[in-house]
């Protein structure tokens, strides 16, 4: 059933981080308990599929416990947060792990063979000489399994200490994307790489980034850990200033983004991380860039968030379109926007029919691609 025009619910949480994710799962419990059933099955189904048939729970929940020591150990603050999902949900804290990461968790149990199981999501960066009115401009579509879409939402969070943010989030998990009361924006695409391990999963990186002030900082906190899996983040901040980060498990390089438009799909830019890239010749993911691209540039110095909503909604090529509406059993995210979703003393996300677009500074820095490793 398609979720295409129905209002996306808002869920405020405050307090101390344990207190928000408790506050969270409390409010969500029934939801998180159903999704969790719900992305279980599909990730089973999809591992015996590719001929995997003796992938188990218990292989995630291996996985996911591993994760969350290596997570609690360099991010207290995202533990913290999580343990307090699952005392509020119910679930365990495996559980939980799995609703946040899975596709990390299921990387690294190599549980693909082949084809684009999981969907795709399309971001782009415009900086401000190609916009309308010279603000820089982000977003992405952000697709999901079409039984997965009753279970989104936004989320309000007011920590006790630290900035204020709004996201876009599933029941029982962190942010997906989202952006702070500093102005500063951060999303994601998602990488298969072969290198993928028990580590930090990528919404803690998001969680990292929201708690930061400047793209610098937040490349800087995102950088650090030992990641769990592949993952394309972009981040831009009140002031103008944008970075691509595309990581593997083991290896990331950094793009300062200071002019024109950048595109990322599913696969790797980086030439370097094209042997360990699942997906590197998929035709969705080449598809949806070319696409994207071809969009964008047809229209540099008129873009704003209208023009970005439109280009998130095309459908063109479908099965391999930036849209899709229950294909193959995959949706992009279609919701309007629903109440005041602005972060007290930020800026507030459009959220459109497709997707989340933000207008965020003017200032523009020089950089390229750096393997950081």
């Amino acid at each position: 059933m398609s979720e295409r025009g129905r209002p996306i619910r808002v869920v405020d949480v405050s307090g101390s981080r344990r207190a928000m994710g408790e506050s969270f799962g409390e409010q969500l419990r029934t939801e998180a308990r159903e999704l969790y059933a719900i992305r279980l099955r599909s990730a089973l189904t999809q591992a015996h599929e590719e001929g995997l048939r003796d992938a188990t729970e218990e292989d995630l929940h291996r996985v996911a416990r591993a994760s969350m020591c290596i997570t609690a150990d360099c991010d207290p603050e995202t533990a913290d947060e999580m343990e307090g999902i699952a005392r509020g949900t119910g679930l365990t804290l495996e559980q939980v792990m799995v609703l946040n990461g899975l596709t990390d968790l299921r990387d690294a149990l190599s549980w693909w063979r082949g084809g684009e199981l999981f969907g795709g999501c399309t971001a782009i960066v415009a900086q401000s000489d190609a916009t309308r009115d010279e603000r820089l401009l982000c977003g992405q579509t952000w697709d999901l399994g079409t039984d997965n879409m009753p279970y989104v939402l936004a989320v309000r969070r007011m920590p006790r200490s630290g900035l204020r943010s709004v996201g876009l989030t599933v029941a029982g998990s962190l942010p997906f994307l989202g952006i702070n009361e500093a102005g500063l924006a951060v999303g994601t695409t998602n990488l298969r790489t072969r290198d993928a391990q028990p580590g930090v999963i990528y919404v803690s990186l998001i969680d990292r980034a929201l708690r930061s002030r400047t793209a610098c900082e937040a490349l800087a906190a995102m950088s650090a850990p030992r990641r769990a899996g592949g993952h394309f983040f972009y981040v831009a901040d009140a002031l103008g200033s944008a970075v691509a980060l595309e990581c593997t498990a083991q290896r990331h390089a950094a793009r300062e983004l200071t002019y024109g438009v950048f595109v990322h799909a599913n696969h790797c830019l980086m030439p370097e991380y094209r042997e360990i890239d699942v997906d590197a010749s998929h035709p969705s993911t080449q598809a949806r860039q070319r696409q994207m691209t071809a969009l964008a540039e047809n229209a540099v110095g008129k873009l704003d968030a209208e023009a970005l909503k439109l280009f998130f909604a095309d459908t063109s090529g479908v099965p391999v379109a930036i849209c899709r509406d229950d294909v193959d059993g995959t949706s992009t995210n279609q919701h309007e926007r629903g109440g005041d979703l602005r972060p007290r003393g930020g800026l507030a996300p459009r959220v459109s029919r497709t997707s989340v677009a933000c207008p965020v500074g003017r200032a523009a820095r020089v950089g390229a691609y750096h393997d950081l490793k």
